[in-house]
């Protein structure tokens, strides 16, 4: 009960503070960090939402655009991921344990038709041996406020030529040239991906990325494995 109390309380001061920061008027807001120029009122406006207690300092997004069912989308698929974030913070204060973390954000592409964003987090519990981190992306479209995932991509103007690219065999194959021409160690053994890559982002060139975390597909010490999808 006392979880379910404290996930509450977290929620509401989450969603309150992107509604507090959240600009009236969307084509006139200023963006303080992260600048995107994004006058056209098709386009979202990005600004910084903050979020500082127990240990924790998150910098995220907050959209704003014309299309408000869209933006309510966005927001929420955005407030969901943070609040995971903030469940470990919770989880470690109840058991005592200290606790910092972190969380800050880059808008990596933006058109009339999509919204890209790249997210960092590090976590670290006092007594562990190193702290974690997790690299993830988005990759939305305007039009109603959906998560692409890899399958999806090829439906957008943008990558509609690709959809080669983003087949298992295809993606596997990117990897495994990547990770040897930039010398990164992988598990011994492995021979390609048994899943899509559900991290994905897009770059400024409109380049598809994947990323794989620490210990998915190779030991800690190879650290987070950047896949361009489209060379």
């Amino acid at each position: 009960m006392k979880k379910t109390i404290m996930a509450s309380l977290l929620a509401m001061v989450l969603v309150s503070s992107v509604a507090a920061a959240a600009p009236a008027e969307p084509v006139q807001s200023v963006v303080q960090q992260n600048t995107v120029d994004a006058r056209v009122m098709a386009q979202p406006v990005i600004s910084d939402g903050h979020y500082a207690a127990d240990g924790a300092e998150l910098t995220y997004p907050i959209i704003s655009m014309a299309n408000t069912k869209a933006q309510e989308k966005i927001n929420g698929e955005i407030q969901k991921d943070i609040q995971k974030l903030l469940g470990y913070v919770q989880e470690c204060r109840e058991d005592g344990t200290v606790s910092s973390s972190g969380l800050k954000y880059e808008v990596t592409y933006l058109s009339a038709e999509l919204l890209s964003i790249r997210m960092e987090q590090y976590f670290y519990m006092q007594g562990a041996a190193h702290p974690m981190s997790y690299d993830y992306g988005y990759v939305f479209r305007l039009s109603d406020g959906k998560a692409l995932k890899l399958d999806e991509l090829h439906k957008t103007s943008l990558l509609k030529d690709r959809a080669e690219h983003y087949k298992l065999p295809a993606v596997s194959r990117a990897v495994l040239k990547q990770t040897a021409q930039r010398e990164i160690p992988l598990y011994a053994g492995f021979t390609g991906i048994k899943d899509a890559p559900k991290e994905l982002y897009l770059d400024s060139e409109g380049h598809v990325h994947a990323l794989f975390q620490r210990y998915d597909i190779a030991p800690y010490s190879s650290g987070l494995i950047d896949i361009d999808l489209d060379i």
